[in-house]
């Protein structure tokens, strides 16, 4: 009896030590994985399997139940839904407090997830940075190396955001390419799509013999889209330009600006951009543009292949210098 005791014991122990699933995911291969649903963002899901957090591409996820509460947001809708999710036939339904239903077509559709409450006041950090580079032997000698990334912080009500980009080339000991920029911008949201914003910049470029250009200036911005897989924005205000000139010229010019800034992932890990800046000068009627165009290709959750185009257009240069400029360029970088 005292050892049938004993057996009963042991097992009970064993029961008590076994871990506790609160939720499911299965996978389009057939996979199931238990454990707590801790947040979707950045079109991954994250699940504490009790070994440690395991990352799950969202396009992976037949469907998913949780025995927990959650907060959730559909792409394209700029609020969060709380309430029990679950799997049904198609897609998944998220239950309130109050036993409303709400259904959600495809688990693809969720754009965030999360256990706490996303009113607070959470910042959330995105980026990428890229180098290209290049050393050409031969009838000639030619080192290249460029860059170019950017860093944002978000919470609910604010984003700053910081690009920089350089380009350095030298041919035969001689100095083809010499650029540095960089550009801050702060938004304040006014609602989910509408925002003001500040900004200020500052850029040296040798080659159009610009020894600076220092920008500052206010607007107002429209979010059209912001999801894991498409961000488009544009910006238009007004800006103070200050350009000094090699030649010792200095130009003071107010003038109208424009911003686009588009990311769209179009297939698995293939993702294009696209980013514009025009000034135009209202003193001197004259006007600026600057572009990057290109495409990035994830190798692994961090590091992707980057191809760019960028192209510059001044119709008022310096005496002896083009009006355009353009560069292809291919290299390496991280995201996150």
């Amino acid at each position: 009896m005292r050892q049938l005791s004993l057996v009963i014991s042991s097992l009970c122990i064993q029961v008590a030590a076994l871990p506790v699933w609160a939720d499911t995911v299965q996978l389009h291969n057939g996979s199931v994985v238990h454990g707590t649903i801790q947040s979707i963002t950045e079109g991954k899901l994250q699940i504490d399997t009790g070994y440690g957090n395991m990352m799950v591409p969202v396009r992976d996820v037949q469907s998913l139940d949780s025995d927990h509460s959650v907060w959730i947001r559909v792409k394209g809708e700029p609020m969060f839904s709380h309430g029990k999710l679950s799997s049904r036939r198609k897609g998944l339904q998220l239950t309130n407090a109050e036993g409303n239903v709400f259904n959600i077509e495809q688990t693809a559709n969720v754009a965030e997830l999360t256990t706490i409450n996303p009113d607070k006041d959470l910042w959330r950090y995105s980026g990428y940075a890229s180098v290209y580079f290049s050393l050409d032997r031969g009838n000639d000698e030619r080192n290249s190396l460029s860059g170019d990334g950017r860093i944002t912080a978000r919470d609910r009500l604010n984003r700053h955001s910081l690009d920089f980009k350089s380009e350095r080339e030298k041919v035969d000991d001689k100095t083809t390419k010499d650029r540095w920029l960089a550009k801050y911008n702060y938004n304040r949201f006014l609602n989910s799509s509408w925002y003001v914003l500040g900004n200020a910049g500052w850029e040296k470029n040798r080659m159009q013999s610009l020894d600076s250009r220092t920008s500052v200036g206010a607007g107002i911005g429209h979010q059209f889209w912001d999801e894991p897989d498409l961000s488009l924005k544009a910006e238009l205000g007004i800006s103070q330009l200050w350009e000094k000139y090699e030649s010792g010229a200095e130009e003071d010019n107010q003038a109208i600006h424009w911003a686009l800034n588009y990311d769209q992932m179009v297939w698995n890990g293939i993702t294009l951009f696209h980013d514009q800046d025009v000034f135009y000068r209202l003193s001197s009627s004259s006007w600026l543009l600057q572009t990057g165009t290109g495409v990035r290709y994830k190798l692994t959750d961090l590091v992707h292949l980057s191809l760019r185009y960028g192209f510059d257009y001044d119709n008022d240069p310096q005496p002896g210098r083009k009006k355009e400029d353009s560069s292809l360029m291919f290299g390496l970088g991280a995201s996150w």
